[in-house]
């Protein structure tokens, strides 16, 4: 059965890697899941599903011009080398997002590279605007390889906001990254706009999160699970269309990027003090009083800790700016970042300026612990307060590793106790968690009921791993095990306050028709054949009898939920049925 397609011009393909093959009387690719075909007779593309394709891969064919009465297809459109290209990339990707490691090797349609990815994968591979949009962003501007490790470039493009790329590894050979706009308020730094993708250890990009400010509380608003996808695609195309990947290119030639070592968490410090001399703070350069600026704490990292030796006497470290009267007075950078940290840390600051007791730490130390604090800033929720004391150690981090001598630098006890906190944070944060293949259905179904099914495509691989490798358990990155725990946390909530009136409504059916039960003691319960009711004061709480799962509810909130959705939708039907049973025949009798 076929649909017939008139030509479609496209706009914006998306360009698989195949090479189109000349046409005969029948050319075919077969990838694991799927299979392309060009009949030379009709001069017709065919693309057909083993199973039943997500919405992304029949949208994809949808949106350029292929037609189809089932899903699995056949899906039919006039030949063009383009279409072509697009219904082999849409096979491929479909393929590869539902095989097992084995299916994969066996696909040789196109030429593969086995060995190690080094760099993301090019434009050409995404179906999704955004991801297609930053690959090519990233590939431009020579960074497809630096962002798949640890990496930190500040790219300025005047008139444009600065964007700052920033990558960090999480574990199982992901690797998050940043593209984020900073602005200065007040003289805070604030971003206005920020995309985090996670790149997967093949290189594939997937937006994880957006963040916009919120023009209401003056705080953020951030979107979890796959962002906004809206504002990412405005955000990627104009970092094409501005230019910065030409910018990136200069600010390289001038600054070539060392990407830092992987976070590896360094032995804690000993706290025990050893007389040093005092340090002489340093001046980093002239700066106008009437725009009093200091060096971007967003800055490269290689810049802010550095265990390379000074910068010869000879060679100036900071050029002047080149319009300074001579009648204004001029602030050192120093003294303005120790003026913030005193003010909004008075101990951090007593602790930078006396020197009499200090220990030893090492420049990794201080490496890792700049990552530790940049980390908390951006990935937990803070308050004005705590946000404004994390950036203030921050800049304290920073003025550590200008200081530092060749290899170590000398720090407080009671900044070696909070380095070494906040190392630990690090650490437990992204600490691999153990998961069976049951925990990972189970997550599997609970993301597509509250989350879209987001994060399915991340479980499959994770589950496809676990399969293949003939084990009980598989470890995963400690993010994701978090983001686990939060779907099921918010399944949870969801069913509870479906629930809850519902159990509410039951209860006071049952007191208005009189079928609370009261025993010797006082206790009332509404006892069913499945489910039972108790109050205990200002708590009610139902009790599924068959599975022991419970909602309990104090003055109407929500205290504890172990219900399921089942339960919930039981529920929903009972609290119908007891209002409109006659009173005799009220009850919890299912």
């Amino acid at each position: 059965f076929r649909l017939s397609a008139e030509p479609s011009e496209l706009k914006e393909p998306a360009i698989p890697s195949a090479e189109p093959a000349p046409l005969g009387d029948l050319q075919e690719w077969k990838y694991s899941h799927a299979t392309v075909s060009v009949e030379g007779e009709s001069n017709r593309i065919n693309v057909l599903f083993d199973e039943w394709p997500s919405p992304e891969f029949s949208d994809a064919l949808k949106q350029n011009g292929f037609k189809a009465e089932r899903a699995t297809g056949p899906w039919s459109a006039a030949y063009s080398p383009e279409q072509l290209k697009i219904a082999t990339h849409v096979a491929q990707s479909y393929s590869t997002s539902i095989s097992s490691p084995q299916d994969v090797a066996r696909e040789k349609p196109t030429p593969k590279n086995h060995g190690k990815v080094t760099a993301v994968q090019p434009a050409t591979r995404y179906l999704q605007r955004t991801e297609r949009k930053v690959a090519e962003f990233l590939h431009e501007a020579g960074l497809a390889e630096a962002v798949m490790g640890e990496f930190h470039i500040k790219i300025e493009n005047p008139p444009f906001i600065p964007l700052t790329v920033e990558s960090h590894a999480v574990g199982e050979g992901v690797t998050q990254l940043y593209l984020t706009h900073y602005i200065e308020l007040n003289g805070d730094l604030a971003h206005d706009g920020e995309m985090v993708f996670n790149i997967s250890p093949d290189g594939a990009l997937r937006l994880e999160e957006t963040a916009v400010k919120n023009p209401f509380t003056g705080g953020e608003s951030r979107i979890y699970g796959g962002g906004d996808r809206t504002f990412a695609n405005t955000f990627a195309r104009n970092i094409v269309s501005q230019g910065f990947a030409k910018a990136a290119k200069a600010e390289m030639a001038q600054d070539v990027q060392q990407p830092m070592k992987l976070p590896e968490i360094s032995s804690p410090v000993d706290t025990q003090p050893e007389p040093v001399t005092e340090p002489e703070m340093p001046t980093l350069g002239k700066i106008s009083p009437e725009m009093p600026t200091i060096e971007d704490p967003e800055q490269k990292t290689a810049d802010v800790v550095t265990d390379q030796p000074s910068v010869p006497k000879d060679k100036p470290q900071v050029t002047e700016q080149p319009s300074v009267r001579e009648s204004e007075k001029t602030v050192p950078a120093s003294q303005l970042i120790q003026r913030t940290i005193e003010e909004h840390d008075p101990e951090l600051h007593k602790a930078l300026i006396v020197s009499d007791n200090t220990v030893q730490a090492s420049v990794q130390n201080l490496r890792d612990w700049y990552v530790s604090v940049r980390t908390q800033i951006k990935a937990e929720f803070q308050s004005p307060e705590q946000k404004r004391d994390l950036e203030a150690r921050l800049g304290a981090i920073s003025l550590q590793g200008q200081q530092a001598q060749v290899g170590s630098a000398q720090i407080t006890p009671a900044q070696a106790e909070q380095m070494n906190a906040d190392l630990t944070w690090l650490n437990e944060r992204y600490s691999p968690e153990s998961v069976t293949i049951g925990e990972l259905r189970q997550w599997y179904r609970v993301n597509v009921a509250i989350d879209e099914g987001k994060h399915t495509h991340r479980i499959e691989q994770l589950a496809t791993t676990l399969k293949s490798s003939g084990k009980e358990v598989i470890e995963i990155p400690g993010l994701e095990y978090k983001k686990m725990k939060t779907d099921l946390h918010n399944l949870q909530v969801k069913i509870g306050l479906a629930a809850a009136p519902n159990v509410q409504k039951i209860w006071n059916a049952a007191e208005s028709q009189r079928q609370i039960q009261i025993d010797a003691a006082g206790q009332k319960s509404l006892p069913g054949k499945n489910y039972k009711i108790l109050a205990e004061g200002d708590k009610l709480i139902l009790t599924n009898q068959r599975t022991a799962a419970q909602l309990t509810l104090e003055n109407g909130q929500i205290v504890e939920n172990t219900l399921t959705q089942t339960d919930a939708d039981q529920l929903q039907r009972f609290a119908s049925h007891s209002v409109q049973v006659p009173p005799q025949t009220a009850g919890v009798e299912r």
